[in-house]
């Protein structure tokens, strides 16, 4: 088996059926349509991959604090596919922090070790059958809502454990994740990183002024930030005074453009 989260976008490519590269690309080339890091090329995205890795629910997530013992720190959120009975999975998450999950518990400790652009794995990959069943996860809240098989992908997106991810599940009854289906998937993150904006631009800012942010650089306007982020206007009215103030600029459209450049330059340097 490839390792996993080494391979380039050439090397998957090379591995990949021409039917599924195919449909790739033609997403690939949708998500940059609609605007990579809008919501709705994100729903487009997650909605679509259902339908090309096979899967019934799936996820695209901002984590702002990706380790052991971190709750409440999902700050952006996509959902596809989910009901009333699947919106546990998502919510033991959100409310018990990543590691409620034996397959992240993994996937934190090996980026820790080898930090890399899109770390892509299966929960085959991660876990033995007896570990990932014996998750109070997965016994409690996975299988009673007929859900099994994970894959997902990572991608860090600086050294405070900012990542951005994909993760998809199949019904219990279906069939695990195949390597394909795991390269089908790190394929689209890698070409599609990030599907956030660079928010932070080198500095430093508390978790809820850095999602204020977050919102802002999408356009959102301060009662619509107020309302995603359960604020009162006022105290978005704040936060935006404080951002502006950090980063020196006095208008939304400088400190847009002042965004826009920092990933210009980011993908200079990379190019």
């Amino acid at each position: 088996m490839r390792p996993l989260g080494s391979c380039n976008n050439h090397d998957l490519m090379g591995g990949i059926p021409w039917r599924r590269a195919r449909s790739v690309i033609r997403l690939l080339n949708e998500v940059r349509e609609l605007g990579q890091t809008t919501e709705a090329a994100r729903a487009h995205l997650v909605e679509s991959l259902l339908v090309v890795v096979g899967a019934v629910i799936g996820t695209c997530v901002l984590d702002v604090d990706y380790r052991p013992g971190a709750k409440n720190s999902l700050t952006k959120v996509t959902l596809a596919g989910f009901d009333d009975t699947s919106i546990a999975l998502f919510q033991a998450h959100q409310s018990h922090g990543a590691c409620v999950n034996p397959y992240h518990v993994q996937q934190i400790n090996r980026l820790s070790a080898k930090p890399c652009e899109v770390f892509a794995a299966t929960d085959c990959d991660l876990l033995t059958k007896r570990d990932w069943y014996s998750s109070p996860w997965v016994s409690d809240v996975a299988r009673p809502a007929r859900f099994d098989h994970f894959v997902a992908t990572v991608r860090p997106l600086d050294g405070n454990h900012r990542v951005e991810g994909l993760s998809f599940m199949r019904a219990a009854a279906d069939r695990p994740f195949s390597e394909e289906d795991r390269d089908v998937l790190h394929l689209v993150h890698l070409e599609c990183a990030g599907l956030y904006v660079e928010q932070r631009m080198g500095i430093s800012l508390a978790p809820r002024v850095e999602a204020t942010l977050e919102h802002l650089l999408t356009g959102a306007t301060d009662k619509e930030i107020a309302v995603r982020l359960r604020l009162s206007p006022h105290t978005v009215r704040q936060y935006v005074k404080t951002i502006f103030q950090a980063y020196g600029v006095s208008s939304r459209a400088e400190l847009i453009a002042r965004s826009l450049r920092g990933r210009t330059a980011t993908r200079q340097r990379l190019a």
